[in-house]
């Protein structure tokens, strides 16, 4: 054996592209390039029917998406070579691919799909609906007297059924307002306008009746988002609607005011926890945890530059922010001991406005820049990103990923971007 050979072992858990596990010899130059042809040819060997034009394969090893040659990750990674190395493949997912392009009248602030349905927050102070499949606008609605800054569908059957649906909006007029669309008739009515932040609402979630605010006063607040009472009903109906003055019983007050940030609250999402939490993300370089059910600050932590934006992964409990530094980090807040950062993610040239995960696959991200510029991230390649989602001309402002097949982005091009994904 060449002195430049190594001795590796290839694995797969997906049964259809298996192969015969015994040692192969390769070339310490070797890409995953070559490596995709190895194993593809060694696939044609114990089935010569199996289609393969279509496929081509990624590579781990160490946990890490192989990006260069196998002797320069070896070397990076202090890779004993006196052992065999054992390289784990599977398909490579599709790149995305551009399905449509909204035009609105002003910057796009913020995105949020659910089911077939786009929720827009623009800076002329209107909501949209769009379909996403088909394109069609559904529904314009004048719902501030300032600019939209956050926007969020509700979840966890909150829903009264399949055709009515009930989201968030957020504005620099200092309010946050519950709606319900009924997407049969294509109608909207305002249920609650929430008052008490002094300055814009900058973000938004929601778990189960419970919806989270964080606004430029620097304060967290809870809000409930129960049914309506009965009477004044506020009903618009179609294409473009006017809002009627808000009636004093629709306005609500904070269930809970946390304060604790020095500036600005830029991210808020609610975590898996067994008592309510919410984690939030802060202009003033710190990323605080709160007790909800008694009101309190239960962790705080601290970052070198500004974070803008924040996305929880359920099904792992890691948090992804975006920050000021052009820098995407993954944060395990659950570790007693060493860094909370897991990794750094490097590639935008600007400010990295939002991030999201995708929700089926844990080891995907997206995230967007004010250099005009998206991208899909595999968690295991901090420093190449997967592929690079082209098309806005100006900053993004804001990307979702809560439908699977589509990746969605707004910003201050006043286009909304989708891109479809292979499932």
């Amino acid at each position: 054996m060449d002195s430049n050979d190594l001795i590796v072992n290839f694995i797969t858990k997906d049964q259809r592209y298996a192969v015969p596990s015994i040692p192969v010899n390769i070339k310490s130059s070797s890409t995953g390039e070559e490596f995709d042809r190895i194993i593809k040819a060694l696939i044609k060997d114990n089935n010569e029917k199996i289609a393969l034009e279509q496929v081509e394969f990624d590579f781990i090893i160490n946990g890490k998406l192989l990006r260069q040659t196998i002797d320069e990750f070896i070397k990076n990674e202090n890779i004993s070579t006196e052992i065999q190395i054992e390289i784990e493949y599977f398909v490579k997912c599709e790149p995305p691919k551009p399905h449509k392009s909204f035009l609105h009248d002003d910057w796009v602030a913020s995105v949020d799909t659910i089911d077939e349905w786009i929720l827009s927050g623009c800076y002329d102070s209107s909501a949209h609906i769009w379909n996403i499949k088909n394109g069609q606008h559904k529904i314009a609605i004048p719902a501030h007297t300032s600019s939209i800054k956050a926007v969020k569908w509700i979840r966890n059957g909150l829903r009264k059924n399949n055709q009515k649906y009930t989201f968030v909006t957020c504005s620099h007029d200092e309010t946050a307002m519950l709606w319900i669309w009924d997407s049969k008739l294509n109608q909207v009515e305002h249920i609650f306008t929430y008052i008490g932040h002094c300055r814009s609402v900058e973000c938004v979630d929601q778990h189960k009746d419970l919806i989270a605010t964080g606004s430029y006063d620097n304060m967290l607040k809870i809000w409930s988002a129960i049914d309506p009472i009965d009477g004044d009903n506020n009903v618009n109906e179609g294409g473009d609607v006017e809002m009627k003055d808000i009636s004093k019983k629709k306005l609500r007050s904070p269930a809970i005011t946390m304060e604790g940030h020095k500036e600005s609250i830029s991210g808020c999402v609610w975590l898996n926890e067994q008592v309510p939490t919410v984690l939030t993300v802060s202009l003033d370089q710190t990323m605080k945890i709160w007790d909800i059910e008694i009101g309190e600050q239960k962790q705080s932590f601290t970052s070198s530059k500004s974070f803008l934006d924040v996305a929880y992964c359920p099904s792992t409990g890691n948090i992804l922010t975006a920050s000021c530094d052009r820098l995407i980090r993954i944060w395990d807040p659950r570790q007693n001991h060493g860094s909370l950062v897991k990794n750094v993610y490097s590639s935008h040239d600007a400010w990295i406005s939002s991030v999201d995960w995708s929700p089926t696959n844990a080891n995907l991200f997206v995230s967007a820049s004010y250099d005009s510029t998206a991208k899909q991230w595999d968690i295991r390649s901090p420093m190449v990103p997967l592929y690079d989602l082209l098309g806005h001309q100006d900053k993004i402002m804001s990307i979702n990923w809560s439908n699977e097949q589509f990746i969605v982005s707004g910003g201050a091009d006043s286009q909304i971007k989708i891109f479809s994904c292979s499932l």
